[in-house]
C-alpha cells in the first residue's frame, strides 16, 4: 500500500528519490512501532532479590514511557494508555508492599521506589525515598542524583498544593 503510494508519485531526480525513501522510513517507524514491549511483565513473575525487582520495574516504568510517546502523540491511542496505566498500578503497588514490609535496603533500590512513586503522582512518598538515599549514601553520584530528584518532588509537591 505504502510502496504503491510512493510509486504514483514518480522518480524524476536522485533528490526526489532521496525523500521518497526518507518518507517511507518514517512511515516504517510510526506504523512499526508496536506494544511488544508491553509483553514484559510490570512487576517479575518470578522470586528474584529486591534490588534486581526494583530495578526491572523501574526499567518497565521507563520503557512503558518512552515507548508509548509517539505512540500516543501520533495516534491518540486510549487503549495503549488504559494498559500503561494498569501497568503502572500494578508497579505502584508493589512497591508500597515492599516499603512496608520494610524490605527495600539498598540505595538503588530506594531511589528505584522513588522514580517509580513520582511517576506514579506519590511525590511525598518519593521525597521521603531520595531523602532516606541522600542521607545514607556514601556515594557523590547517588547523593547528588537523589538531591536533584529532592528538589523535584519538593517543587512538585508545592505545586500541587498551591504553595
Amino acid at each position: 500500500m505504502f510502496i504503491a503510494a510512493i510509486r504514483e508519485l514518480g522518480v524524476t531526480s536522485r533528490t526526489s528519490t532521496m525523500k521518497k525513501t526518507f518518507l517511507l522510513g518514517q512511515i516504517i517507524f510510526l506504523f512499526g512501532c508496536s506494544n511488544k514491549y508491553l509483553r514484559t511483565p510490570a512487576i517479575p513473575r518470578t522470586k528474584i532479590s529486591v534490588d534486581k525487582e526494583m530495578a526491572h520495574i523501574e526499567n518497565t516504568d521507563q520503557t512503558d514511557r518512552k515507548q508509548t510517546m509517539a505512540r500516543l502523540l501520533f495516534f491518540h491511542n486510549g487503549k495503549t494508555a488504559k494498559r500503561i496505566m494498569y501497568r503502572d498500578s500494578l508497579r505502584v503497588a508493589r512497591v508500597k508492599e515492599l516499603i512496608k514490609t520494610d524490605l527495600i535496603q539498598s540505595d538503588s533500590a530506594k531511589f528505584s521506589a522513588g522514580i517509580v512513586l513520582f511517576h506514579n503522582g506519590y511525590s511525598k512518598k518519593a521525597l521521603r525515598q531520595f531523602n532516606e538515599v541522600n542521607t545514607q549514601t556514601n556515594n557523590n553520584a547517588m547523593k547528588l542524583n537523589s538531591q536533584t530528584w529532592i528538589n523535584i518532588c519538593i517543587k512538585d509537591t508545592l505545586t500541587r498544593h498551591g504553595k
